[in-house]
């Protein structure tokens, strides 16, 4: 079912996942990056989960563009102008911050960012500048099945052409990911594979693809149940069923909201405001934020004011990214390549 009209509690939603990777980030990983540092007072482990929810939002939203923009190359461009000019300005912030204050476990090379400058470094095997930017490559294979898919209707794209071709791919995901079996220290052919097919998240984007097709005129279909009861599956065979439980969480809000869609504490407030600059905060949180944490937490000798020292900092960063980057430079850009592709 085709939507003109901004679905406002997505941003909400993308708040919510946005903080749950933050406080992740803030407590749970803190360690990895300063391991001689102080042991924050508590660990949220499931934060980094926020992601999996981004990639539902994901797929009901891109399914939406795809849609809208008809050209594969159009679609296509259109994606990374939304992309790119927003990361490479948080690259350099983060390449920057590494380079100069540091980061206790991670050092860089120039080689390296720029590789990082493609967003496809995981596939050449190049260390991330930002851990984080680990999810833009599993979106650009999504958006990069969406534009095959174009290519091959050519303008006649169907949503249930991509209906169909959602649940074979999250079913060789969930495949994949029984044979793969849990961990990230996988041997090399099935390390390959779980990465080429996106394996264990390919659920989700089809659960956002079924959400945007059924939720709008609440229409039951049993693509709904498939696609969350795989995205739980692979969830418990790639982490563990703690994991999993999180993830019943996670999926029962995201359709809740897609079926239910007038909840107010999501359409506005901080939520929608932190959904609203979700991705520069992605972007930028996880070098600058933790930086600045770690350093305030050493010289006041509290956690809590550093924790909030790195929110404040990251969220003022990520606003002006938004507002100058992805609002005004991005739309400059689109008027200007967009106009003359069909």
């Amino acid at each position: 079912m085709k939507q003109s009209h901004r679905f406002r509690e997505l941003d909400g939603l993308r708040g919510v996942a946005i903080l749950l990777v933050l406080i992740g980030h803030f407590s749970a990983t803190y360690p990895v990056y300063f391991p001689s540092g102080p042991i924050p007072p508590f660990s949220i482990y499931f934060g980094g989960m926020g992601v999996q929810l981004f990639f539902m939002i994901s797929g009901y939203v891109i399914l939406m563009s795809a849609l809208r923009q008809g050209s594969a190359v159009r679609y296509l461009v259109n994606r990374a102008i939304r992309l790119y000019p927003a990361y490479w300005v948080a690259l350099a912030i983060s390449s920057l911050i590494i380079a100069t204050v540091g980061i206790e476990y991670k050092t860089i090379t120039v080689p390296q960012v720029l590789v990082n400058a493609t967003m496809f470094q995981r596939f050449l095997f190049v260390e991330n500048v930002d851990d984080v930017y680990w999810t833009l490559a599993i979106e650009w294979q999504f958006y990069l099945l969406l534009f095959a898919l174009l290519l091959w209707k050519k303008k006649h794209l169907t949503e249930n052409t991509v209906l169909k071709a959602a649940v074979a791919w999250a079913f060789i995901g969930f495949i994949i990911c029984v044979w793969a079996g849990p961990g990230e220290n996988l041997p090399m052919l099935q390390k390959l594979a779980v990465w080429a097919i996106v394996a264990e998240h390919a659920p989700l984007f089809g659960l956002g693809i079924a959400c945007f097709i059924f939720a709008a005129s609440r229409d039951f279909s049993w693509y709904v149940p498939y696609f969350a009861v795989l995205a739980i599956a692979n969830c418990w065979l790639r982490t563990s069923v703690h994991y999993a439980v999180v993830m019943i969480l996670l999926v029962a809000i995201f359709i809740a909201v897609t079926y239910i869609r007038n909840i107010a504490v999501l359409r506005s407030g901080p939520l929608h405001f932190f959904g609203r600059i979700s991705y520069s905060l992605y972007l930028t949180h996880n070098v600058l934020g933790v930086v600045v944490l770690h350093h305030v937490w050493l010289s006041t000798g509290n956690y809590w004011v550093g924790f909030c020292a790195g929110i404040l900092s990251s969220t003022a960063v990520a606003w002006i990214l938004h507002v100058a980057v992805e609002q005004k430079l991005t739309r400059t850009i689109k008027h200007k390549l967009l106009n003359g592709i069909r």
